[in-house]
């Protein structure tokens, strides 16, 4: 009876550390490549096998900006396009990006929100009425990138004719002109933009540094013709001619 006492006990011991070793999990390091990619992991204990996949995202963004065109007219767009890509040139893809800008909007608002695509790229479209430097922010995972866009005036669309003074004496006397052109969005336009004078019936008009504006302004010197009597100023820019 004692040997047999014996011999049960032995018997439970062993199956308590077949039952150990047989839940004891296994482990293995799995080192990522250069390459952002999903990796298949299968796990064979025969007669038992089983798979797993794992996801490698790409490192910490480098981002780069682009904007088409650079300097567009008032009133048009420029798409920027936020391109991220970690150090092994792996698109950071299916994140998300933040545009900001400090001129102009992004269909009505400053602040924008999207995703990158499959190859890291995201894109937004930005107008403006304003003339000037837009700095525009993109950021993906927190890493930022910036560029700075310059909105050009549009075409001539209003001009304004001033003269002063408007009373000349003596028949022999001048007085200064002053034209100032703005776009369709009141804006001084293009530098440079040539302005045509003319004075009827009589007169004589001599357009300043030929007519070109500064700041959307053009100046001439008019003198008083022979006669006592009223004398029309015209001006318009060169293109409405």
């Amino acid at each position: 009876p004692m040997a047999i006492a014996l011999a049960a006990k032995s018997s439970k011991r062993a199956s308590a550390k077949a039952a150990r070793r047989e839940t004891l999990p296994a482990f293995a390091t799995l080192t990522s490549g250069t390459l952002a990619v999903t990796a298949t992991v299968t796990v064979s204990a025969a007669p038992a096998s089983g798979t797993v996949q794992v996801r490698f995202r790409a490192g910490t963004p480098i981002v780069s900006m682009s904007a088409r065109p650079m300097e567009p007219r008032v009133g048009n767009t420029s798409i920027i396009t936020l391109t991220a890509r970690d150090i092994f040139f792996n698109p950071v893809s299916f994140e998300p990006v933040t545009f900001t800008t400090t001129m102009g909007d992004f269909g009505g608002f400053t602040t924008t929100y999207t995703t990158s695509d499959l190859l890291g790229r995201a894109a937004a479209t930005l107008r403006s009425e304003t003339i000037g430097p837009a700095l525009v922010r993109g950021v993906i995972r927190g890493v930022p990138g910036e560029i700075v866009i310059n909105w050009q005036p549009g075409d001539p669309y209003t001009i304004t004719v001033t003269v002063d003074p408007k009373i000349i004496p003596d028949c022999v006397g001048t007085a200064g002109v002053r034209a100032l052109v703005r776009d369709r969005y009141l804006n001084p336009v293009q530098d440079g933009t040539v302005v045509v004078f003319r004075v009827s019936p009589q007169g004589e008009i001599r357009p300043v540094e030929g007519g070109r504006t500064t700041d959307g302004v053009a100046t001439a010197i008019v003198s008083a013709g022979g006669v006592p009597g009223p004398a029309t100023v015209m001006a318009w820019p060169e293109q409405w001619q």
